[in-house]
């Protein structure tokens, strides 16, 4: 199984303490056990270092950057011209933000069938299955 891991994820297993970041990274130790096969974009390495800088400061978002970096069994899928017109087609079609619209980009260029996202906006995308971090845990167990 190949699933799309949103920056939201890298998020709240770098900085939250409550469930959400108990559950994310829960996910990304099955991930790093081969449970399932994980892939994500530069865009969600952007984003983890812009939100935990902003909320925690330098010395956080580089350890996170850092421990991001060195995830196993997460492919980084780097952007071509054609996926972002396709990130543009998301905006377009789909409403999407412009980073949502890459993420989009990212998982269609690899044809990838699943996102692992708190972020329901996905949820209107046509053969993409959109997993929250309880319900992806639910199908692991």
């Amino acid at each position: 199984m190949k699933v799309y891991l949103d920056s939201n994820i890298f998020i709240y297993a770098a900085i939250n303490s409550e469930k959400m970041g108990d559950n994310a990274r829960q996910i990304l130790q099955f991930m790093e056990e081969g449970r399932f096969s994980g892939a994500t974009s530069f865009t969600a390495f952007e984003e983890l270092l812009f939100v935990i800088f902003k909320e925690r400061g330098k010395e956080t978002a580089v350890e996170a950057g850092k421990a991001f970096l060195l995830l196993n069994n997460l492919e980084l899928i780097n952007f071509s011209k054609e996926s972002m017109l396709c990130a543009l087609d998301g905006i377009s079609n789909y409403k999407l933000r412009p980073r949502d619209a890459m993420h989009l980009a990212a998982i269609k260029s690899k044809s990838i069938p699943y996102i692992l996202s708190e972020d329901s906006d996905f949820d209107s995308i046509q053969g993409i299955k959109r997993y929250g971090l309880a319900g992806l845990l639910k199908k692991m167990s």
